[in-house]
């Protein structure tokens, strides 16, 4: 009782103050606009439901994915997320693959169970959800999938697929097969990447398992149109123990090539490579002290901008000749740790796999940065289902918005033994609007102020009960005795619970 009432006055002088940070304050902030949760799956298959593929082309969100290993393509509109249609495939199709916009149509590839093995294949599907043809590749045993890569000048996407020892390119245009080839390399991939130069030829980034390399070596090529390599350079030492996750390559501008990659030394290295030569333009060697891994990489060529996300939280800005312009990080802890950054002109985002410890898994650390500075602007979570691990699958920006498709398990040691399933959330990330929190009112409202227990204020009836910041923000959801255990470990601050949806509101201290 001494800690409640010793506080008392002050606390109620305080709160007067609290009560009109919501209307005073405004800035760009994360606001969620709307959410859309797919169906749950019927069984614990494992990957009950994996995204494959989020595109956009003007007011139509499109999001492919894998609902109990069935292909699925749901075209929602943009500005609500009401779902416009969704068609599926009865087949297996595993967790590999992709879609994009293809003219007025959409373009699919993906890797499939078949009659010989595991297969890739491409298939078109009309802006009205109608199946307009697929075609197979007719292989045996695909490992890794990339594509589809859209060359609109062309007319024609690429679906690279890797197996066997063996790389295939499946093209295909709007009528359905276009040619294709396949390319045997000197040693084995253990994974690679892909991308499109400016006059659509295919640029692949492999990670080559070297005899004598005790890690596997990027190497950077460029394929003409008949699959053979017309340049090749090698991104790293091919005989140290160096490169710590798979390297990257994006185009840069019209003729040059961005590729980065990370060390075991704590190292992370960039280079600009002449798309027509392969000759090298500029690189540039930022040392980190530290071991971080490659996650995701974003360039903005007009703002002479280069993204780098590293596992555990970390975003660091460069920008050619100039070396690293900021550097943003957070201690993330996941059980399944994911980093994706992505920029444009306007905005820098980075997306955090993150454990906030208040009994729920975890979630989705969504940091708004100032492109120029790394400054943070805002910051939102996207918990799914209390009690679950949140999973990133896949995240586009447009303009202001920023899309991001998650999956939610309630396994705690292993996905394989569990179910996922998706939730869309789309955000705005310009609108100028006051915090959220309590509306002003001529007389302080009455709090709580207590290092305590809270639970006895809790109604179980009024359940779920949420806390939020002065800022608005939800630090935990649940019964009674769940915000009591969050509570307990909370940091210091002024807490607003809302239960019955909002209708009862109490306020609570933490000196």
């Amino acid at each position: 009782m001494a800690d409640v009432c010793g506080c008392y006055f002050w606390t109620m002088r305080f709160l007067s103050v609290v009560t009109c940070l919501g209307v005073l304050a405004a800035h760009a902030q994360v606001q969620l606009q709307w959410q859309h949760r797919f169906d749950a799956p019927n069984e614990l298959t494992g990957f009950g439901d994996v995204g494959l593929g989020l595109d956009r082309r003007g007011d139509s969100l499109m999001v492919g994915h894998s609902w109990e290993n069935f292909a699925q393509t749901t075209l929602f509109a943009a500005d609500d997320g009401q779902v416009l249609w969704t068609m599926g495939t009865a087949d297996t199709v595993y967790h590999l693959g992709g879609r994009s916009f293809f003219g007025n149509t959409i373009v699919s590839g993906e890797r499939t169970a078949s009659g010989n093995g595991i297969s890739a294949r491409s298939s078109l599907i009309g802006l009205d959800g109608v199946l307009h043809w697929t075609v197979d590749a007719g292989l045996m045993n695909v490992q890794r999938l990339r594509g589809p890569l859209v060359n609109a000048a062309e007319d024609t996407a690429h679906v690279l697929a890797y197996g066997s020892g063996v790389l295939h390119d499946l093209r295909v245009d709007h009528i359905g097969s276009a040619g294709g080839w396949s390319y045997t390399p000197a040693h084995p991939w253990p994974g690679f990447e892909t991308c499109l130069a400016a006059d659509g030829s295919v640029i692949i980034t492999a990670m080559v398992d070297l005899p004598g390399a005790f890690s596997d070596v990027p190497r950077l090529m460029r394929f003409d149109a008949a699959g053979a390599p017309t340049w090749s350079t090698w991104l790293a030492d091919t005989t140290g123990f160096v490169v710590s996750a798979p390297a990257r390559t994006v185009h840069w501008n019209a003729d040059t090539l961005l590729s980065v990659h990370t060390t075991w030394q704590g190292l992370v290295q960039l280079r600009m490579t002449d798309a027509d030569d392969g000759s090298v333009l500029w690189s540039f060697t930022d040392s980190l002290g530290l071991v971080l891994e490659l996650a995701s990489l974003a360039v903005v060529p007009e703002a002479q901008r280069i993204h780098v996300g590293l596992h555990g939280g970390t975003s660091i800005a460069y920008a050619p000749g100039a070396g690293r312009l900021w550097t943003d990080s957070v201690n993330a802890q996941a059980n399944y740790m994911e980093v994706a950054v992505l920029a444009n002109s306007a905005h820098a985002v980075s997306i955090v796999t993150d454990d906030r410890h208040i009994g729920q898994g975890q979630d989705l650390h969504i940091r708004l940065l100032d492109p120029a500075t790394g400054a943070l602007v805002d910051t939102a979570w996207v918990n799914d289902t209390i009690g679950t691990h949140d999973l990133f699958e896949n995240a586009l920006l447009w303009g202001d918005e920023l899309h991001l498709l998650t999956a939610a398990t309630f396994d705690t040691v292993s996905i394989l033994n569990e179910s996922t399933t998706l939730l869309l959330s789309t955000f705005n990330l310009a609108t100028p609007t006051a915090l959220p929190g309590p509306k002003p009112s001529a007389s302080p409202r009455t709090a709580v102020v207590t290092r305590g227990s809270i639970e006895a204020f809790l109604a179980p009836l009024l359940a779920p009960w949420t806390a939020l910041d002065a800022a608005g923000r939800v630090h935990a959801v649940g019964s009674p005795a769940d915000l009591d255990a969050w509570y307990g470990t909370a940091p210091p601050g002024t807490y607003q619970v809302l239960g019955a949806g909002g209708r009862s509101r109490l306020m609570f201290i933490r000196p």
